[in-house]
C-alpha cells in the first residue's frame, strides 16, 4: 500500500525551476549557485558568496525567499502548491501539521543558516528571516506519495508539460536548468557515486524518497525507509509514471 510522507527536501528542484521561471535564469545565478556540493559545512559559500547550489539549505532558503516575492506568506504556500499539483498532472496533496510543529520546534539549524546568509547579504536583507523559514518549513511538510512523486518526475522528464493532462507547469529552459543541478548534487553526498553509476537527475530526502528523471521517457520515485537498526535501506514501495 502507498502512503503519504512529507516531501522534505525533495521541494527544493520545484522552488529553485519556479524561481527559474519567475526571476530568469540569468538572475537566478547571482543569487544561487549552480556547481556540485562542495561545501564541507552548511556555513560555507562559494566564491561568489553565494549558496553552491539550490539542492543545499542554503540555496532552498534563497529559493523561498524570492519565490512569489511579494505575496504574503499564506498566497505564498498556496501558490506553491497549486504548483506542486499542475506538476503531478492535477494530483491533489496534502500537509502534515503535525511535521510542520515539529520541524518549527526543532528549526535552530536552519534559523542559523538564514541568519548567516542574511549577515553575508547573500539573502536579501530586507526579508523577514523568520518568515523565509517558516515557508521553507511548510513547503517540506506538503505531503504526497510515490504515484504522485513520480507524477512530478514525469513531467520534468517532458520538459515541464504533465503527461497526465498536458498542461504545461514549467518552461523547458527552467526544467533543463535543474535537472542539471539534480544530477550534480541532488543524491546528496552520494551525487559523484550516483551520476557515475545511474546517469540520471535524482533527488534524495532525510525520509527517504528518491525521484528519479528519465529525461524524455519516464519518471520514478522509491521510498525506502531506513531499516530499524540504522544500518540499511528497505525498499517500500515505488511509484512509476
Amino acid at each position: 500500500e502507498d502512503i503519504s510522507l512529507p516531501l522534505e527536501e525533495g521541494v527544493y528542484p520545484f522552488l529553485y525551476a519556479a524561481c527559474c521561471d519567475e526571476v530568469g535564469l540569468v538572475p537566478m545565478k547571482k543569487h544561487v549557485g549552480i556547481d556540485p556540493t562542495a561545501a564541507r559545512s552548511a556555513f560555507e559559500l562559494n566564491s561568489n558568496n553565494k549558496p553552491f547550489n539550490a539542492m543545499l539549505d542554503s540555496g532552498a532558503l534563497v529559493c523561498s525567499s524570492l519565490y512569489r516575492y511579494s505575496a504574503s506568506p499564506s498566497d505564498k504556500f498556496r501558490s506553491l502548491q497549486r504548483d506542486i499539483e499542475l506538476l503531478a498532472g492535477g494530483r491533489r496533496t496534502s500537509f502534515s501539521q503535525a511535521d510542520y510543529i515539529r520541524k518549527k520546534a526543532e528549526a535552530y539549524d536552519i534559523q542559523a543558516i538564514a541568519h548567516f546568509l542574511q549577515s553575508e547579504n547573500a539573502l536579501d536583507t530586507t526579508v523577514d528571516c523568520d518568515m523565509v523559514v517558516d515557508f521553507l518549513l511548510q513547503s517540506q511538510c506538503i505531503l504526497v506519495n510515490t504515484e504522485v512523486a513520480s507524477a512530478i518526475a514525469a513531467t520534468l522528464a517532458k520538459g515541464g508539460k504533465s503527461p497526465r493532462d498536458g498542461r504545461r507547469a514549467l518552461s523547458k529552459d527552467a526544467v533543463r536548468a535543474t535537472l542539471t543541478i539534480m544530477l550534480g548534487a541532488g543524491m546528496d553526498y552520494n551525487s559523484g557515486r550516483w551520476a557515475s553509476n545511474i546517469g540520471e537527475p535524482a533527488k534524495c530526502t532525510s525520509n527517504g524518497l528518491i525521484s528519479t528523471v528519465l529525461s524524455g521517457k519516464f519518471g520514478l520515485a522509491l521510498y525506502c525507509p531506513r531499516a530499524p537498526d540504522g544500518s540499511n535501506f528497505m525498499p517500500y514501495t515505488y511509484g512509476f509514471f
